[in-house]
């Protein structure tokens, strides 16, 4: 009997880019002797088999379309071929899967010729439960053994069975195909042709395009409680049955240039007739419609020619039809047309709905959401029509709707905040439900320009100056930003855009006036223009400059007194800083009472005014109920001034501890280490005593937690302007800190004023020069130490303390189990990094690059780090390094551990919903592109010991709200509250969860979502571990709202925009989430762009 083997063998580059031969299947095997014929790859050891026979799995990465030829020839030589198998052993191609990347052939070996009634493997079924089916072989998730450790590993991504989409499967008994014909004989060269051209150097990239993993099951541990949600469920009149859409495409044609396109150019806002338009649609349908006013037109049944449609102006020609708008007001400078295209297939609302017998919604997640975007252009129609809506929120400027209100804001009150909401259809367990939210945004005051100019400088109309203006640049004030104000004249009602202001005044400004039937040009001036012009209008602030409205060669047109302007209402401010961001925070912070109140509000305001939905038979519910649970208390650990370890008590309630124990105050787990430590007070010389008063505390209580530092003192430069003060503070810092002989181990540094103000470009020179230099900084605002109770506050030293031993490469606390000991349960048996990555992006609009961070743990009390920050194109959302920044830190891991991970716990921060699947262009978008570099590098790194990776997205900024709920009375839920049924996702692995106490407002959950998982973790270990993972954020005593690593990378990656040396402050503000842009651009910028020292890489020196 010949011998018999078992594996799963795959086909990849030992280029990286296509194939690599991953076992493990027998080195002396005879296929494994003859397949560099066709293919050069390595083998390795594998494991015997029983004597009853054995499969393996070959799975070839290619371009189908391309190759598809090979498939039949490929199945041919592998069971008839003696050139390839030895003529003892059996053969029999048991299955064979085609997908958009890959061939993949399920094979069986055995001594004999298989029963008849031998099971086909299941399509579905990953290799390596193939595996243990042939093997009897049982692993333990946590505990592999030496043997399987190899095995066990999951494929790279584009080659495993288990994650891939668009599947057609044909399964093949002794060679025949799955329709019953026996594939085509083809020769040995069809084979090796395709793939020896590929090996040659045509780049044929793996696509990774996989279904998310599905929900394993439900969450248990935890106490259960029910919350009320600001979801509302949507049901239809007929259960859903048969509910049917139609869809037809929008074209707009500008008939003056005969160009395509779209209604969100400018001119779409020239519509003011839009009811009108809607009252044709109307006509046309002939039933319930609903129209996005841009491509999209849905019907509830098939449109027909009418009289009706003929009346109102439609035209008729091969199942199209069009209308051409005349000229309908102001703002529409000439005609247009739309024409609705033939509808090409119907759209079968009701899979949005669980069948009547309990089955569950059918489809996946991208042609589900195609079917819900149908739902939410039906059910934001009537919205669109009555309220003003700004980006994805409503807004009721006229105050009419219970919930609208409109707030003026700021000291000098020119600016509005109001207050809308917003809504956004997400299918659920329950079927598709409305999200609801307040929305806020700030707004322009519409006042006079004088009046806006007068309280921005804080000046009486009859004291400001023309001098004072141009000397205080208001024009630029005015301009700054991508859009300019819309200002409506009061003298002639015209409305016109706001370009600046003229430098010298009305009185002085002349112009050549032309003269009428023969009568001379006359030269005047502006003001006495308008005084002969416009009588009714006298001006009183003649001396004062003009508003420029256009160019100044026309100034009778384009230059107006600034006191016959207006501000039109509903334009976005431009006021911003820190000041109106706290604004903001407290303005749109509501207690769960508040909060609930309105979102009830809202919705009735819904339930009652959506005409179209209802029209279309479609209903929303009240605000849903859902099953919560409060998960299990977790411990954290400090130790005693003896040195034994110490658990301390966390308030479950507010989610919140403190550093003393029985014998007083507890100490770090690991002191970082001491030594120099210099201080420089770069505000007021006067304020020196109060930064000597802070330094004692802080050395005080230092000590006390186990650190010794040996303290001077350096002389800041004379303040200076912008430019001279970057450049002073990094050439101060520089010099002084070469004089010691021994390198200091933190520069302490007092900043003068509040927030936002001098320190704009102080802060980031200090952090520029810290990265370069590799000593970390520790910076302290002046407002903290003044006051009550000042400089000797020990809790803000305290604070301060907890920063700066992260920055000494000391640890603060460990994770753990109550009344236990130190460590988190899930990383007990298998060595684990846990990796958490962000992007930092510049506001809409700019051109500013964007910068990705990267924190790893690096032992198993997930207390050290090793991060990596990187520049990359602007507003790119895919980590453009991420490959090489995972290959550095397995790296980094193995070296203090003594071996690398065994598993790869990723949390990435701010990706959207659109950016988990394929690009619109079919390509891989930002989160199958980093699975794909996470297994490059582990494979560059670790070769065929790829780890297991655990792939998890976290949605801070999104819309669901929970509270507990006993009547009308609303409260906050309990840190550790995670709701994973009921408004979850119905067709996917995700869970929300609270883990921390909200001091002020209504706690925002974070948005959980399993992206791969190949070390099949059950929800509740994968939801405890994530809970316990928040409670390790050592630069607090609390629990946070993000897991740490999630956290750190946060703060990288908005602290490494300091490190660009084009910075110039930190009024240009940058935000971080994901953006549109899926593909990884232009290549990042060079290193030399961001530079952070190697000695600060191991340490958390940006907390």
């Amino acid at each position: 009997m010949a011998p018999t083997w078992s594996g799963n063998l795959r086909l990849w580059s030992n280029r990286k880019e296509r194939f690599v031969n991953q076992g493990p299947f027998e080195t002396d095997s005879p296929l494994a002797a003859t397949l560099p014929r066709f293919l050069d790859c390595k083998t390795v050891p594998g494991t015997n088999a029983d004597a009853g026979g054995a499969t393996f799995t070959m799975r070839l990465a290619a371009d189908v379309a391309k190759w598809g030829a090979t498939l039949g020839a490929l199945a041919t030589h592998l069971s008839t071929s003696g050139q390839i198998l030895q003529s003892a052993d059996t053969v029999n191609v048991r299955a064979v899967t085609v997908t958009a990347d890959a061939i993949t052939l399920n094979v069986q070996l055995a001594a004999a010729p298989l029963p008849p009634t031998a099971p086909l493997m299941s399509m579905d079924m990953a290799p390596p439960a193939v595996e243990q089916q042939a093997t009897g072989a049982k692993r333990d998730r946590d505990s592999p053994t030496e043997d399987d450790s190899a095995a066990r590993r999951p494929p790279p991504p584009g080659l495993s069975d288990s994650h891939s989409t668009n599947e057609h499967a044909c399964s093949s008994e002794n060679g025949t195909s799955g329709n019953g014909q026996a594939p085509s004989t083809y020769s040995l060269a069809d084979i090796r042709q395709p793939l020896d051209n590929a090996l040659k150097g045509e780049r044929i990239r793996p696509q990774v395009n996989y279904p998310a993993p599905p929900r394993p099951d439900y969450g248990k541990d935890g106490r259960a409680i029910k919350v009320v949600t600001n979801f509302s469920k949507i049901t239809a009149a007929t259960g859903g049955v048969e509910l049917r859409a139609y869809h037809y495409d929008v074209a707009w044609d500008d008939m003056a240039d005969q160009t395509m396109i779209t209604a969100k150019t400018d001119e779409r806002k020239g519509f003011l007739q839009y009811a009108t338009l809607m009252e044709k649609l109307k006509k046309l349908t002939g039933s319930a419609f609903g129209f996005d006013g841009y491509k999209n037109l849905y019907t509830l049944r098939k449109i027909t020619w009418t009289q009706d449609a003929a009346d109102a102006g439609w035209e008729e020609n091969d199942s199209k039809y069009t209308l051409t708008i005349g000229n309908c007001g102001k703002g529409l400078r000439h005609d247009w047309t739309l024409t609705l295209g033939e509808t090409t297939h119907d759209l079968p609302l009701f899979k949005l709905w669980p069948g009547r017998d309990g089955r569950p919604v059918s489809g996946d997640r991208e042609s589900l959401r195609g079917l819900m975007s149908v739902l939410d252009v039906v059910l934001k129609q009537d919205a669109v029509c009555r309220y003003r809506q700004i980006g994805d929120a409503f807004y009721d400027e006229r105050r009419e709707a219970a919930w609208a209100q409109i707030d003026e804001v700021g000291q000098d009150r020119t600016s509005q905040l109001w207050f809308g909401y917003r809504q956004s259809i997400v299918m659920t367990d329950k079927g598709p439900m409305m999200q609801q939210d307040r929305a806020a945004t700030l707004m322009l005051a519409p006042i006079e320009v004088l009046e806006f100019i007068c309280k921005k400088l804080r000046v009486a109309p009859d004291r400001l100056t023309s001098e004072k203006i141009v000397r205080d640049k208001v024009g630029s004030q005015l301009t700054k930003g991508n859009r300019l104000w819309a200002v409506k004249s009061r003298h002639d009602g015209r409305t016109s855009k706001c370009q600046g202001i003229d430098e010298v005044p009305l009185t002085d400004r002349k112009f050549t006036k032309k003269g009428r039937d023969g009568d001379p040009d006359i030269e005047m001036t502006v003001a006495d223009y308008f005084a002969a012009t416009y009588p009714n209008y006298p001006l009183q602030h003649p001396h004062l400059p003009g508003l420029l409205c256009g160019p100044k060669k026309n100034p009778a047109k384009s230059i107006i007194p600034l006191e016959l302007c207006q501000f039109l209402p509903g334009q976005p401010s431009k006021e911003s800083g820190p000041d109106m961001a706290q604004i903001m925070i407290t303005k749109t912070c509501a207690e769960p009472p508040k909060k609930f109140m309105d979102l009830q509000k809202i919705s009735m305001d819904c339930m009652r005014n959506c005409q179209t939905a209802k029209d279309f038979g479609i209903h929303l519910g009240e605000l849903e109920y859902a099953n919560a649970r409060i998960l299990p208390a977790f411990g954290v650990y400090y130790k005693e001034r003896s040195g034994a370890p110490f658990c301390v008590n966390v308030d479950t309630q507010k989610g919140q501890w403190s550093m003393r124990g029985p014998r007083g105050d507890l100490a770090f787990q690991k002191p970082g280490d001491g030594g120099l430590v210099l201080s420089v007070n770069f505000g007021d010389r006067r304020d020196t005593n109060i930064f000597i008063d802070f330094l004692r505390t802080f050395g005080r209580m230092s000590v006390e937690r186990g650190i010794r530092f040996d303290h001077r003192s350096l002389e800041a430069p004379v303040q200076g302007g912008e430019a001279f003060m970057r450049k002073a503070v990094e050439d101060l810092l520089a010099k002084e800190t070469s004089r010691f002989p021994e390198r200091p181990a933190l520069v302490v540094c007092l900043l003068p004023g509040s927030q936002g103000q001098n320190n704009q470009y102080l802060h980031p020179a200090i952090k520029r020069w810290h990265a370069k230099a590799g000593i970390p900084t520790q910076c302290v605002q002046l407002s903290k130490l003044k006051g009550k109770p000042g400089a000797t506050n020990p809790q803000y030293a305290a604070g301060v303390l907890l920063k700066v031993n992260l920055k000494l490469g000391g640890e603060n606390v460990y994770g753990g189990r109550p009344r236990a000991q130190a460590g988190i349960p899930l990383l007990d048996a298998t060595p684990t990094m846990i990796i958490g990555a962000d992007v930092n992006h510049p506001p809409p609009g700019s051109s500013k690059p964007s910068y990705a961070a990267m924190c790893a743990s690096l032992d198993y009390h997930v207390s050290k780090y090793h991060t990596m920050v990187n520049q990359q194109p602007s507003r790119t959302e895919v980590l453009v390094r991420l490959e090489e920044n995972v290959a550095e830190s397995i790296k980094k891991f193995a070296e203090l551990n003594g071996q690398p991970p065994k598993r790869i716990i990723f949390f990435r921060d701010g990706v959207a919903h659109n950016q988990f699947g394929t690009s619109k262009d079919g390509g891989q978008g930002p989160v199958q592109q980093e699975i794909g570099h996470i297994f490059s590098a582990c494979r560059t790194v670790m070769g065929d010991l790829v780890p297991e990776l655990v792939f998890i997205v976290v949605q801070k900024r999104n819309r669901c709200r929970i509270a507990t709920s006993q009547g009308q009375s609303f409260g906050k839920v309990a840190p550790g509250t995670v709701v994973d049924c009921d408004i979850t996702e119905g067709n996917a692995y995700d869970f929300y969860l609270v883990p921390h106490f909200g001091l002020k407002g209504t706690p925002q959950p974070s948005h959980f979502h399993v992206l791969w998982d190949d070390a099949k973790l059950s929800p509740d270990e994968l939801q405890n571990f994530t809970y316990q993972m928040c409670h390790t954020y050592a630069r607090a005593t609390k629990i946070v709202s993000r897991p740490a690593p999630v956290y750190y990378a946060h703060l990288a990656a908005f602290q490494a925009q300091f490190y660009n040396p084009k910075f110039k402050g930190e009024s240009d503000n940058w935000e971080t989430g994901s953006t549109m842009s899926a593909g990884s651009g232009s290549e990042a910028s060079t290193a030399s762009d961001v530079q952070v020292h190697d000695m600060l890489k191991s340490i958390l020196h940006f907390v």
